[in-house]
């Protein structure tokens, strides 16, 4: 959204409030928002450990294709009105579930064994795939935004207001399961395994973009209104810091262990971007 708009409209509403009598409005609604997060990839490329032997070499490579459904969120605004501008600040949230598809996580051992019962060191390979569960998760993302209004009467008991301004945007959440591996000799060169779930935690992700829309109302008394709007939210995309946990660390051989089992962290692309459709009641001071 072109900053110059943005100052426009705020400017114009403060001079029209400064030349009216203010009026303080609170409004409630909900609306369904359309994410932009769609058709998102991300990489889970790792190295599983292979426990006692620094010179075995390993990989292990799990792919995601992830979006979120759309939903409904709910919104808190507050807003001063003079004749026909005014400023408004507004709080939403909502928190879409996460779907998508996962491939097979593919996994290569190459090692020397030294087997009975003349214990010649001997490449040895283990290549296997493990099916995965389609993935699943939650996002939860709030903005609060600071717009100018510019407010037409319409015939009847309707109005309608234009108005813009800037949004900040915070996103969290996470995402499960990604694979991840262990290994280890026993005696006799016997190739010991262990496998651990992981949700991947989406840490706080934050911008600042621009929101525009148009809100029609429906002024039922002096003092109240229904209103109905279409309005839509944009903010850059950009990579998200993540980090790492087991969805179980009881019931195994190996525990995890944070320090040492280092998950490399690939590309996740956060798109805050949404479009929202809503409604709600306000009340007027």
């Amino acid at each position: 959204m072109p900053r110059l708009e943005i100052v426009a409209a705020a400017v114009m509403s403060l001079a029209g409030l400064a030349a009216a009598q203010p009026r303080l409005e609170l409004s409630v609604g909900i609306g369904n928002c359309v994410s932009s997060w769609k058709d998102v990839s991300y990489s889970h490329a790792y190295t599983p450990p292979f426990l006692y032997d620094s010179t075995a070499v390993t990989s292990g490579l799990q792919t995601l294709t992830l979006g979120v459904d759309s939903i409904f969120g709910g919104s808190l605004s507050a807003a001063v009105i003079a004749g026909h501008f005014g400023v408004m600040v507004t709080y939403l949230a909502f928190n879409p579930d996460i779907f998508g598809t996962s491939s097979a996580d593919a996994v290569s051992v190459r090692y020397t064994a030294m087997q009975p019962p003349d214990y010649t060191p001997t490449p040895a390979a283990l290549d296997f795939s493990t099916k995965m569960a389609d993935p699943n998760g939650e996002l939860r993302e709030t903005t609060i935004s600071l717009d100018g209004i510019f407010r037409v009467a319409l015939p009847g008991w309707f109005s309608l207001d234009l108005s813009a301004g800037l949004t900040w945007f915070n996103i969290e959440g996470e995402i499960g399961v990604l694979d991840y591996w262990k290994f280890w000799l026993g005696g006799h060169s016997v190739l010991f395994a262990q496998q651990y779930q992981l949700l991947m935690d989406i840490e706080s992700f934050n911008r600042i973009g621009g929101n525009a829309g148009a809100t029609l109302n429906w002024h039922m008394a002096t003092n109240a209104s229904l209103w109905i709007e279409a309005r839509y939210y944009l903010a850059g995309s950009g990579q998200a810091d993540l980090s790492f946990e087991p969805v179980e660390s009881e019931s195994v051989i190996v525990a995890f262990d944070p320090e040492t089992d280092i998950i490399p962290v690939g590309d996740l692309v956060i798109k805050p971007s949404f479009f929202r459709f809503a409604a709600g009641f306000r009340i007027v001071f």
